[in-house]
């Protein structure tokens, strides 16, 4: 992450640009490709935070208003339900403050997933590395995820508050805590960034809740990587056309949305052969020249 200790309200905004630019240049990769800075914003509690709303949860009905109180209280005991069941089955003990857990000093060493130890900040380095491994994909160049503290964000007056709207308005990734957006000052935080006009933010809240970690679910996805191991060895080396286990209708749109027209590219590239089109249908008992597949797919290949 970049270091924001220097970043104090009585030095000049020059200065405070001339110390972001200096721990850009000492963080980033090192390559011949082009390398394209990816800011990153993690909206996540730090640890004394969780432990004050996890402590005292009447605060949010205070701050925020009954309706979010009661989201909170009915997130949370579902959060605490599904851990004692994932604990119990692991015959381990129940953390004593559940939520706080998953927090740390540091808003990017907040631990997304119960499941497992990845801090959202080792994620976002996972992925990009993964990434970078593949250089057709990102178009011959290589990303570089920039994590700006958000801290910055919770105040108004901080002098580096115009070069964050900058960066909202050009472009960035926020990745929010759902469980995060009940502290009061995250949540007006985000709210004023979502409500940036003509900004350029990816945005993706993460849930805590995941009831694959429990039965049934566990069982099922058990059973389901011994029988279809190729397919969820795709779907962990991150194969946009290999998903698993999809529990929503949403969800299942945004993959449709994305993976047809993938597919269609796949089926217009030069080079498909139709006999072997036609050797794979005739195998299954099907004529492809009576139904016209092979000379669609002759059409299809020199589009």
């Amino acid at each position: 992450m970049l270091d924001a200790s220097a970043w104090q309200t009585g030095q000049e905004n020059a200065d405070l640009a001339a110390t972001l630019r200096q721990e850009l240049r000492t963080s980033a990769p090192s390559s011949e490709l082009p390398t394209v800075g990816i800011p990153v914003l993690i909206v996540a509690m730090i640890a004394d935070e969780a432990a004050a709303i996890e402590a005292n949860p009447q605060q949010i009905e205070d701050e925020a208003g009954k309706i979010a109180f009661d989201q909170f209280t009915t997130l949370y005991q579902s959060y605490v339900a599904v851990l004692k069941a994932a604990a119990d089955q692991h015959h381990e003990p129940l953390p004593a403050s559940p939520l706080t857990a998953r927090y740390h000093t540091e808003r990017e060493q907040w631990k997304p997933f119960a499941s497992s130890s990845y801090t959202a900040a080792d994620l976002i380095a996972d992925v990009a590395q993964e990434l970078n491994r593949k250089p057709t994909v990102l178009e011959g160049r290589m990303i570089w995820p920039q994590i700006y503290p958000f801290d910055v964000m919770l105040d108004p007056t901080h002098p580096m508050r115009a070069l964050y709207d900058e960066i909202l308005r050009s472009g960035c990734v926020v990745l929010a805590d759902e469980f995060s957006l009940f502290e009061p000052k995250l949540r007006q935080a985000l709210a004023s960034i979502v409500a940036l006009p003509k900004s350029q933010v990816a945005l993706v809240t993460i849930s805590p809740l995941n009831p694959r970690l429990v039965p049934p679910h566990s069982e099922v996805e058990k059973e389901l990587r011994r029988v279809f191991e190729a397919a969820f060895k795709r779907f962990d080396q991150y194969d946009p056309q290999s998903e698993v286990m999809v529990a929503d209708e949403r969800r299942l749109k945004r993959w449709l949305y994305l993976s047809l027209p993938q597919t269609l590219r796949s089926l217009q590239n030069p080079g498909a052969d139709p006999e072997r089109l036609e050797q794979v249908w005739g195998s299954a008992g099907v004529d492809p020249l009576a139904q016209g597949v092979i000379n669609r797919q002759r059409q299809a290949s020199v589009l």
